[in-house]
């Protein structure tokens, strides 16, 4: 395990966030799906995409997506992407 993923679990009690887990897998070399973590909608013009997306909350106190409507599938452009991360 590298560096930054004994930091990440340092003392950490709970679920992962699901990018935090693709992480940990990816330490230890099994392959995971890729993903790239959007906070504001301006982050959205700084990421290259290819389409379609999905498009998910990501956050540890979240473990069902779907229970909260924190999942959208199959985004075919940046006009969708930005309007369904607006929602």
């Amino acid at each position: 395990m590298n560096a930054a993923m004994k930091k990440l679990l340092a003392g950490r009690i709970g679920a992962l966030a699901e990018n935090e887990v693709k992480d940990l897998l990816r330490a230890y070399g099994i392959p995971t799906t890729r993903y790239q973590v959007v906070r504001t909608e301006n982050d959205l013009e700084k990421i290259s995409l290819t389409y379609p997306v999905a498009l998910k909350v990501c956050s540890s106190k979240i473990l069902h997506k779907t229970d909260v409507g924190g999942v959208r599938l199959n985004i075919q452009n940046s006009d969708e992407l930005k309007k369904t991360f607006k929602e």
